[in-house]
């Protein structure tokens, strides 16, 4: 049974059988200090293989678009899908100069990623704000990667099995529906997708070294580091499948020309091959400085003393482990899990600590017997570096999409194992076939499950709140679905909860004071928007509405320190602007109240409260004409606007023009026959004009 097995191998490799399936890939390496050109084991271009091949990248299609079929009904939700995608004019206007300039000079949403931005223009440009359009890119884009990896592990292996087990469960793992059905989630599909055509560049560029080749590399990378900089570990693991599976790095001792003492030479090469990765090494340090600057400005990036460095590795030992056992067993998966290291016990973490020791070690131990399982492990850990919480992005304590990338090396580890383990069951086999067969359905099972967990805003939270404890983002996020739904009983409830279960969580603070003050409830409004403060100084936005709350509330200087506030913040906030003008108007600062109905004008063109405002305050002074500007400003913006044409009309009223002054004011009417106010200028406009005649 044996012989057959290395029968089959040396068929799908062409180049010839190792002495175990663990070791395939480092059959015939032919190199010299001098040859460009290096081979690896390269499935078999014929007539018995191809097929065997083909029917593979079939079956992985198959496989996963099953388990995503769902993916098609599932809409946005109100998680960062609005800054990404519904709310975002830029990607909303497709693929323009301007939105190109942007992609590539904004740090929006705390990420400097242009590619992944240019691939929702795309999507906008194709299906509008159709989710499900969306939605198909996304899946297209995983499908890809699935076919893309099971390419590249036959290419560098010639083991089709394995390989194949790698690439199915990369396809249809739960932990991996995050990064799939969530649109905003598109970076970590493209980035994957990018950097799995760079490992194309690369064995190929390895088969024949040459510039060419290699620049391929590097242009694959760059896209794909402009698409997530998550993918900055990519050298590392080309280091790592320099040593296996390619055999390029070789730690095994040559004996001397005399025959008498073993000498190692495997730091010349070593030298070498980390040397070509030079360039790669400068785009990763790049792209590793613009995120942290991009991150820091945005917010994103947690200070220690928000997260202690030690509650940082707690959380990294925890987290570490939690991943492997949600593989083992995928359930209880959620889009938001809260940080939880100050609850954590000790035992927990020795029992973490415990687990990783000792996989290190036998990955160390297996190295020569089973090198994808050193291979594998130094995968899953590495990959993991950048988010695994020691530098804190965000306020999670881990997420599944995190795991696209890093558990490929898992997968690599337990495939080979099981491949390894066939050659010794003999007939056997089969069981094992039919225990994977089960294993695989269940898996698109779960993953069809955990599909519809993102179908809505509502059930995807909903689904949080029940898989984990205290989530305080998902009762804000769920307060805000039913608020934007109408439900304010709900969205109170949910706000509370999120406040109770993490008191320092300002956006709740501040969601429950726009509640309150939406409802007149100004006193507590105001206690909770001055408690967001206290956690956050700098919220723009509760600077803003306190501003507005005490001016209410008759407290104009408290309103106007606010203001301030938000505007020494936000300079380029309109609505800001805007309503400070309010305030100095009221004061009989008319000036300073111009001042700031101007600015609001010069960052937002279209922020046409300010157009109104401005007309009002032209018409007190009698500026008419000045007035009517700006009225008309205000009425091109939106024609629907009643109350601009009610006062525009009053301002034709003013010079004499009643028959500009009916047209303007007949309009009102018919937009809102209940302003009493336009009825009557449209009296006395019709009265004077029937005295002219």
């Amino acid at each position: 049974m044996k012989k057959n097995r290395r029968k089959t191998t040396k068929d799908l490799s062409g180049a010839g059988a190792t002495n175990s399936p663990g070791e395939v890939a480092s059959a015939r390496r032919v190199h010299s200090g001098a040859a460009k050109r290096e081979s690896f084991p390269a499935p078999e271009k014929s007539r018995q293989s191809k097929p065997k091949l083909w029917g593979a990248f079939v079956f992985v299609i198959i496989v996963v678009m099953g388990s995503y079929s769902g993916i098609l009904q599932n809409g946005f939700v109100n998680y960062d899908d609005d800054k990404y995608i519904t709310e975002n004019d830029f990607v909303k206007s497709g693929i323009t100069r301007d939105s190109l300039i942007w992609a590539f000079s904004t740090g929006h949403a705390s990420n400097w990623h242009p590619v992944t931005w240019v691939s929702h223009m795309l999507d906008s440009e194709l299906y509008g704000l159709k989710a499900s359009g969306h939605h198909s890119t996304s899946l297209l884009l995983h499908i890809s990667s699935a076919v893309l990896l099971l390419y590249c592990l036959v290419r560098m292996t010639g083991a089709l099995w394995p390989s194949l087990g790698v690439a199915v469960l990369f396809g249809i793992h739960p932990l991996h529906v995050e990064s799939v059905a969530w649109a905003s989630e598109r970076k970590d599909v493209l980035s994957t997708f990018f950097g799995l055509l760079a490992l194309v560049a690369y064995l190929r560029y390895v088969e024949k070294r040459s510039i060419v080749r290699y620049a391929v590399v590097i242009v694959m990378f760059s896209l794909g580091l402009m698409a997530k900089p998550m993918l900055v570990t990519l050298p590392f693991l080309f280091l790592l499948l320099d040593y296996w599976p390619l055999g390029r790095i070789r730690f095994s001792p040559r004996q001397n020309n005399d025959g008498k003492r073993p000498y190692r030479d495997w730091k010349p090469q070593l030298y070498r091959i980390v040397r070509e990765k030079i360039p790669l090494f400068i785009l990763v340090i790049a792209s590793s400085v613009i995120t942290t600057i991009v991150q820091k400005r945005g917010g994103a990036m947690g200070t220690l003393d928000a997260i202690p460095l030690l509650y940082r590795i707690e959380n990294a030992l925890i987290s570490y482990v939690s991943y492997l056992t949600k593989a083992l067993i995928p359930k209880d998966l959620s889009c938001f899990y809260p940080y939880i290291s100050r609850s954590v016990t000790t035992s927990e973490l020795i029992a973490s600590a415990t687990v990783l020791v000792a996989l290190t070690f036998i990955s160390v131990r297996a190295i020569k017997r089973a090198p994808y399982f050193f291979v594998g492990w130094c995968w899953y850990l590495g990959t993991l570096v950048p988010v695994i919480g020691l530098v804190q992005v965000g306020e999670q304590s881990m997420a599944d999409r995190y795991t696209y990338i890093p558990m490929i090396g898992i997968y690599i580890i337990v495939s080979w194992l099981v491949y390894d383990f066939t050659d010794r069951l003999g007939s056997r086999r089969f069981v094992l076939k039919v225990i994977a067969a089960v294993v695989c359905l269940t898996l698109v099972f779960a993953t069809r499950n955990q599909v519809t967990v993102w179908r809505n805003t509502e059930a995807l939270f909903l689904n949080a709140i029940r898989t984990t404890k205290n989530n305080y983002v998902a009762h804000n996020n769920l307060g805000n679905y039913y608020k934007f739904a109408g439900n304010t009983e709900k969205s109170d409830y949910h706000y509370r909860k999120a406040i109770q279960s993490n008191s320092e969580y300002e956006k709740a603070h501040h969601n429950l004071a726009l509640s309150l003050h939406a409802a007149g409830d100004l006193e507590n409004a105001v206690k909770h928007y001055e408690y967001a403060l206290g956690i956050n100084p700098r919220y723009v936005m509760v600077h803003h509405k306190l501003g507005v709350a005490y001016a209410q509330l008759g407290v104009p200087d408290r309103a106007e320190h606010h203001y301030r506030e938000a505007l020494s913040l936000d300079p380029a906030n309109a609505e800001v602007h805007d309503n400070f003008g309010l305030l100095l108007e009221g004061q009989e600062r008319p000036m300073e109240a111009l001042e700031h109905y101007q600015s609001a004008l010069s960052v937002n063109p279209g922020y046409n409260l300010s157009n109104y405002h401005l007309g009002l305050l032209y018409q007190k002074q009698n500026k008419i004409d000045d007035a009517i500007r700006y009225y008309s400003n205000a009425i091109k913006l939106n024609p629907g606007y009643a109350q601009a044409r009610n006062n525009l009309g009053a301002a034709f009223l003013q010079q004499g023009k009643y028959d500009l002054a009916v047209e303007q004011l007949e309009i009102a009417l018919r937009l809102d026959p209940t302003n009493t106010k336009a009825q009557a200028n449209l009296d006395e406009a019709q009265r004077r004009q029937n005295d002219e005649k």
